[in-house]
């Protein structure tokens, strides 16, 4: 009771006001912190794929896959073979024109060419490499170089950046270019979706055999072909996409009375 004998118990009046304020702030705090919770979960956003409508190249001569936009082409110099320029269509149609009869610039746009020697790139009085990291492109790694042009020279201004990207890809080396620096969208875009096309690269023992049952598919990712009247094979665990048969469409089987992959 707040009144004893007539009296208001002011101590006992004091302290269920004190309760009742500690109360109604806890409450009141634990609604402002949900409502600040609910204004500052992020807007979901649905990204859009910008290379939804881009068209596809494929080559498995070239042991490529890439997309580009629709109003790009890829063209071919007809005296460099292992060479490919990705570029706007006006570029492209005028270097058909003029069959590929330039000493080439920036103008070409992006370019894409495979060796079996490794490139290098160094500093000298013409350009200097000012940056040098690892990336990734097509699920396998490669090397990222940045170089400043420091001269002028045909079809490349001082100034001008290239981007340079080198990819060991079995027993080739693939170097994607950027020499007009103004299209690195788009170019991160290609690399995006960019594909090595690698051949079947699992490998036989051409054990001994009289029928297909006599070979089996062995090795930790199955990738070797060899002879059940062989020691089981080992090998070290890893995984290409080239070690995939079905893929490839080959199978271990006995032909001229030897274990080995074939179609």
């Amino acid at each position: 009771m707040l009144i004893k004998e007539g009296k208001t118990d002011w101590k006992l009046l004091l302290i269920v006001v004190i309760l009742a304020t500690i109360v109604g702030g806890g409450i009141l705090w634990c609604t402002m912190k949900q409502e600040t919770l609910v204004t500052q979960l992020p807007e979901i956003r649905i990204l859009k794929d910008e290379t939804a409508n881009w068209k596809t190249y494929r080559s498995e001569e070239y042991g490529v896959e890439l997309k580009y936009p629709l109003d790009w082409n890829i063209g071919q110099p007809p005296e460099f073979k292992e060479t490919l320029i990705v570029a706007p269509k006006s570029i492209i149609e005028e270097m058909n024109k003029i069959q590929w009869a330039t000493g080439g610039g920036i103008f070409l746009t992006i370019s894409i060419n495979k060796s079996t020697e490794r490139p290098t790139f160094e500093s000298d009085e013409y350009t200097r490499v000012v940056e040098e990291k690892p990336v990734v492109v097509g699920n396998s790694p490669a090397t990222e170089y940045t170089a400043l042009q420091l001269i002028d020279l045909p079809g490349i201004p001082k100034g001008s950046v290239t981007i340079s990207i080198v990819a060991e890809i079995g027993e080739t080396f693939y170097k994607i270019e950027l020499l007009d620096n103004q299209y690195r969208d788009i170019f991160n875009q290609i690399l995006s979706n960019f594909k090595f096309l690698e051949k079947f690269c699992g490998w036989s023992t051409y054990g001994e055999c009289s029928s297909d049952s006599n070979c089996l598919a062995g090795g930790c990712s199955s990738q070797v072909c060899y002879s059940k009247n062989e020691e089981p094979i080992v090998t070290t665990c890893e995984w290409r996409d080239c070690y995939n048969a079905d893929t490839y469409g080959v199978s271990c089987k006995c032909v001229e009375n030897k274990c080995q992959w074939t179609e």
